[in-house]
């Protein structure tokens, strides 16, 4: 979090993906507007670059949303390991890679129900899996906002199911 100029008192959502439609990056703004209505001590990260990005940080701006856009990276286990929640907010998914290294660094995660996302994400289990509104997604991060033992217990079982299913053996 040093490296990265991130509070320690706040609860940080991270967004890696592209800034394109499909992604649905719009989703995170919904969200982040909705979460910052009910704890302010939550603040998204984006990153990742696109089509989207200026509109988003326009709208991110205009709105006076707890965002904060990190544009494309390549220290991206790092920035999930000083996440403390990962989203994801995809129309659809082949191999949600994301969520893969955000198990991989033991944060929970937040879904849309998107493609093969439930190969990574077990809904109650290693984070939540919703439908694709922004209330959804918003309220899945509340209830992990408000609960230090429930993301611990979500990033352990995440990162158990990583290594076993994920492990850098198994995927070659």
């Amino acid at each position: 979090r040093d490296n990265l100029e991130l509070a320690d008192e706040k609860i940080y959502c991270t967004f890696v993906g592209r800034l394109t439609q499909i992604k649905r990056p719009d989703r995170v703004l919904e969200v982040a507007a909705l979460v910052a209505q009910q704890n302010p001590d939550v603040q998204f990260l984006i990153v990742g670059d696109g089509d989207l990005a200026q509109e988003m940080k326009s709208k991110s701006q205009k709105g006076n949303l707890p965002i904060t856009f990190l544009g494309w990276r390549q220290d991206i286990p790092a920035i999930l390991k000083a996440s403390d929640i990962a989203l994801l907010t995809s129309d659809n998914e082949a191999v949600a890679l994301t969520l893969i290294e955000a198990t991989q660094a033991a944060i929970p995660v937040v879904t849309t129900s998107a493609g093969s996302v439930r190969d990574v994400a077990r809904d109650g289990e290693n984070g939540f899996v919703t439908g694709f509104s922004s209330e959804a997604l918003a309220n899945a991060i509340l209830k992990l906002a408000d609960s230090p033992a429930l993301r611990k217990e979500f990033g352990e079982a995440g990162k158990s199911r990583s290594d076993t299913l994920f492990s850098i053996e198994r995927m070659v």
